[in-house]
């Protein structure tokens, strides 16, 4: 595991107020190995930027065959509860 800090960049303060615009992306999930190997290939990351920018989104969030939450293209998914508890998706499909 490896963890990155870097500082906090405050987004638009019009973003608290008006949310974001999210879609599901077209692009399928990664599997086996892409899902879990740091590699250069980021063709999916690419497809899924592109389907922001064509449709007017702000992120885009890929779902598995099963309809779990897969990822965004440059963002994992976090929720924090009420109860302080972080829920995110497993590692089969993301990174």
């Amino acid at each position: 595991m490896y963890i990155i800090v870097s500082s906090l960049h405050q987004p638009n303060e019009s973003l608290y107020q008006h949310g974001v615009k999210v879609g599901f992306s077209k692009v399928a999930v990664k599997s086996g190995g892409m899902a879990t190997a740091k590699t250069c290939n980021y063709i999916s990351n690419v497809l899924m930027t592109k389907e922001v920018i064509d449709n007017g989104y702000d992120f885009v969030i890929n779902i598995t065959d099963d309809g779990y939450l897969g990822e965004g293209a440059a963002e994992n998914i976090v929720f924090l509860t009420p109860e302080n508890d972080l829920i995110f998706s497993n590692f089969d499909h993301t990174l």
